[in-house]
């Protein structure tokens, strides 16, 4: 988080940061502290003035619209999570929009395979697939989890 926040009041500017601190950490944390994410909207407020940044974590906090407010120009937050979903096949791309659905900070093989419907050797080679291609994490053996916006991009796609 501090580094996060770093990186947002270098492209911000520590005035307006510093008048804002609590709505800064809800922008880097709405952001997932990814990097990507949160030069994105950084560059949003440096380039509005008119802005607080009360006003972007407002926008930020709203799941729905969350990744379409991370854009700017060229550089997409969502962009980068449908070349990644693009490139799986069929059944990868089921069961990353299926366990999308799934509520909690992560998911057990066994309830993703019954999610999925499959047996769970099948429902591991899935998983792990979705691992290799960075869309999904390994919580601990046999754990499932999501990044934050991913899950959103997950929930967008189902």
């Amino acid at each position: 988080p501090e580094e996060a926040l770093q990186l947002f009041t270098r492209i911000v500017g520590t005035e307006r940061v510093g008048a804002e601190r609590e709505a800064a950490l809800d922008v880097v944390a709405a952001c997932g502290f990814l990097p990507l994410a949160i030069r994105i909207a950084a560059s949003r407020l440096a380039a509005r003035r008119t802005w607080t940044v009360s006003v972007l974590a407002a926008k930020l906090a709203d799941e729905r619209r969350r990744l379409d407010e991370l854009q700017a120009g060229d550089l997409a937050v969502k962009a980068t999570f449908e070349l990644g979903y693009g490139q799986l096949e069929p059944a990868q791309a089921r069961a990353f929009r299926l366990l999308g659905l799934a509520d909690g900070p992560d998911i057990s093989l066994a309830a993703a395979a019954a999610l999925l419907d499959l047996e769970p050797h099948t429902a591991e080679d899935l998983l792990e697939a979705l691992v290799d291609t960075s869309l999904l994490e390994s919580a601990a053996p046999g754990r499932y989890r999501y990044h934050d916006l991913v899950r959103l991009y997950a929930r967008a796609c189902a």
